[in-house]
């Protein structure tokens, strides 16, 4: 009894050191115009805009926050009227940087995941229109500010995602990638 006493005690002093604050993340914002590989040739794809959420808990280790996000883009390709989808869902380790006396803080971060990557051949390859899900990963780096007094927080970011090669209708060597900025609110229970 005395064994099972002291074990819950020390989880009890521990567990402060482990916990953080739960938090949820909105954000929008524009992914970036890129080259993407589709079957072996290189097609640009037009800019568009992103949005997504999040949610995590705060300080788990330190300045080290954890979460899990998803992010939806949509872009279409400029040489056909067709379009390039994707969405993601990650796991990230953030590392917050929060001067003291300043409310804003600078971060940076990484993930990894799964992507879904649609391909939509409208009218034009119907035939080709379908989507897989692939390993992926991410780095973000941005800055929060802080609103005095209160549990929310305001940010802006840059985002890079890659996904592993996805087969889609017996088409191989599909790549993903995007740039990514944006902004959004995040508000700490």
């Amino acid at each position: 009894m005395k064994t099972a006493a002291l074990s819950l005690g020390l989880m009890a002093m521990a567990t402060p050191a482990f916990a953080g604050d739960l938090y949820v993340k909105a954000f929008g914002g524009y992914t970036l115009g890129s080259e993407q590989e589709y079957g072996g040739i290189d097609f640009d794809t037009e800019g568009d805009f992103s949005f997504g959420g999040a949610v995590g808990l705060a300080e788990l280790l330190g300045p080290l926050d954890i979460e899990v996000d998803v992010l939806h883009t949509d872009r279409e390709f400029e040489s056909a009227p067709t379009s390039l989808s994707s969405t993601s869902v990650m796991a990230n380790a953030v590392f917050r940087f929060d001067p003291p006396g300043l409310p804003i803080g600078p971060y940076v971060g990484a993930g990894v995941g799964m992507i879904n990557t649609r391909y939509d051949g409208a009218g034009l390859f119907p035939a080709l229109t379908g989507d897989d899900w692939t390993v992926g990963w991410q780095a973000l780096a941005g800055a929060e500010y802080q609103v005095s007094l209160s549990p929310l927080r305001v940010f802006a970011e840059w985002r890079y995602q890659q996904a592993g090669d996805a087969e889609i209708q017996g088409i191989d060597d599909i790549e993903y990638s995007a740039h990514s900025i944006l902004g959004g609110v995040r508000f700490e229970f």
